[in-house]
């Protein structure tokens, strides 16, 4: 439906939550069992920083140059990536939005830094958002045979302990799953 609006909303809706993360993941190439408890958190928050042909201050740049925002939300069922542009330049924020999908890349320093902001939402997080958490996690967290928690029974947010663990090999797994 045409709008004649100056400005386009572009998105991608994925079908990975954190419902998909999981306690114990086996790493095929090392044999290692991973976490990916709170991974769909934190990928929320690295969304648009780097690429494979691109670093966070550049894509910054060029949707600064094409008169644009990004964003990315995540819930327990789905993931969007979203870009809002002026319309004449859609294809190129499209081809951006793209390359933030299916070729994200994931830096020490970036990922350090995603740590903090985590932490800083940890202390400020709304007290209703932390019993909807809360609500959800007891109505759904039973424990399936094999000691996993039930998929809408996990918890949406990273937790604050997760945070001291190395999360690159969890977050490397999580994008290949």
């Amino acid at each position: 439906m045409e709008t004649y609006s100056q400005v386009s909303t572009l998105g991608v809706v994925l079908d990975y939550g954190s419902r998909y993360e999981s306690d114990s993941m086996l790493d095929p190439l090392t044999g290692n069992t991973l976490s990916t408890a709170g991974v769909n958190h934190m990928m929320e928050l690295l969304a648009f920083q780097s690429t494979k042909h691109h670093d966070g201050h550049q894509i910054q740049n060029i949707m600064d140059k094409l008169g644009g925002a990004i964003f990315a939300t995540s819930s327990r069922e789905q993931f969007m990536y979203g870009v809002d542009v002026l319309r004449p330049n859609t294809t190129q924020a499209f081809n951006l939005l793209g390359e933030t999908v299916n070729c994200p890349m994931v830096y020490e320093e970036e990922l350090e830094q995603m740590k903090q902001v985590i932490e800083f939402q940890l202390m400020d997080m709304n007290p209703q958002v932390l019993l909807g958490e809360g609500l959800q996690m007891a109505g759904y967290g039973v424990r399936d045979n094999e000691g996993e928690l039930q998929q809408l029974g996990r918890p949406h947010f990273c937790k604050s302990y997760e945070l001291f663990f190395d999360l690159m090999p969890c977050i490397q797994k999580y994008l290949i799953y």
